[in-house]
């Protein structure tokens, strides 16, 4: 099953755009690839993805908020 496809599962009343989805998935990507020293994400690193591009979509409407 495809990253997008499983973020969109996680978070179904998103009203973001799938290129933004995309976006959120390849930053993170990048991210983790930066720090497991590879140059494509491992199959077993996706589920982190996953839940990495989750926590970045939730919490990007609550920073500053009190």
């Amino acid at each position: 099953m495809e990253m997008l496809e499983r973020v969109k599962k996680r978070i179904p009343d998103a009203m973001l755009k799938d290129e933004v989805l995309e976006e959120y998935i390849s930053t993170i990507s990048d991210r983790l690839c930066l720090r497991l020293g590879v140059g494509a994400l491992p199959n077993l690193f996706e589920s982190i993805c996953v839940d990495a591009v989750v926590k970045m979509y939730r919490r990007t409407y609550y920073e500053g908020i009190k």
